[in-house]
């Protein structure tokens, strides 16, 4: 079997599993990267394929991304070659003994109190793309929403009645997000000037382009790098996912509990939500004067 058929035959099994378009890219562009090197190398058969050769291509994207990414090359490639080893379409797994590429652990950027503000005050909500900008960040810095969750939300996931959101995450699985009280009334807003705008126009969607449709990711990622341009935030990370993760920190250090996090955000393993646990040292000082027993009550 060519690695050209084997790729075939994987991406046909994914496609079967009804897996989200992300997900399909995601091995796409491993396997498709990894196809290309081995025809450099002139590696035409799967079967010709050795531990060594995969290493190889691992150590080849060194510099050309970053570690984070090359490990995720490294995990499609191994579910890639899983499936063809447990589909007997391959004697012997060649990355059955490989290890993980390392990668160095980090604190999540996230926004503090100040940056929030201005976040939330960058807008101009007297008009009606100021405000719909307004209520992305009000809904992503409120809900730890992920960037295609609000951007595929409909108009009828939207509960005000109920204060709830139905949201459609990973694995086209659906949760509920509660609406807070300010988040709310920012929503009341702008649903009605949305129905002012669209007027005749129908559009299911509940973030509206300029064109009266869906808001596409590009169109997220223009919106927040205008606000960094505009907030002089130079080299900075400023994007819906810095959100995310402002949220996970901030619920955690109002004394929201793992459990309750773990399933606002969508996050199908507890390990994933453990990680929002780790403070800077600014925000340990701030939490040991809080809790700090000796501190905190009258003892002398």
């Amino acid at each position: 079997m060519t690695l050209e058929q084997a790729y075939d035959t994987f991406m046909i099994s994914r496609r079967a599993r009804n897996l989200s378009k992300s997900t399909m890219n995601f091995y796409r562009n491993a396997i498709e990267r990894f196809i290309k090197w081995c025809e450099k190398e002139k590696i035409i058969n799967i079967e010709d394929v050795k531990l060594r050769d995969v290493e190889l291509f691992i150590a080849s994207l060194q510099g050309t991304m970053r570690a984070i990414s090359i490990k995720d090359m490294y995990v499609s490639l191994r579910v890639f070659f899983a499936y063809l080893y447990e589909e007997e379409h391959l004697n012997r797994n060649p990355m059955k003994n490989m290890k993980a590429p390392r990668v160095d652990k980090k604190i999540m950027r996230t926004f503090n109190k100040e940056e929030i503000g201005k976040i939330l005050r960058f807008f101009d909500q007297s008009t009606f793309f100021g405000l719909r900008n307004h209520l992305i960040m009000c809904i992503l810095f409120s809900t730890g929403m992920r960037k295609g969750e609000l951007l595929n939300l409909k108009m009828h996931d939207i509960n005000v009645t109920l204060d709830m959101i139905k949201v459609i995450g990973k694995g086209s699985k659906e949760r509920l997000v509660p609406i807070g009280r300010t988040l709310r009334r920012v929503m009341l807003v702008y649903i009605e000037l949305r129905r002012e705008y669209l007027r005749d126009t129908l559009c299911e969607y509940f973030i509206v382009s300029q064109k009266k449709r869906q808001l596409t990711a590009s169109g997220i990622n223009t919106i927040f790098k205008q606000m960094k341009d505009g907030l002089g935030w130079k080299g900075e990370r400023i994007s819906a996912h810095t959100l995310r993760h402002t949220f996970c920190k901030t619920f955690l250090l109002n004394n929201g509990d793992l459990f309750s996090l773990q399933r606002i955000v969508g996050h199908s393993d507890l390990r994933m939500t453990r990680k929002y646990v780790e403070l800077n040292d600014r925000e340990i000082k701030i939490q040991y004067a809080k809790a700090n027993p000796l501190d905190n009550n009258d003892w002398m």
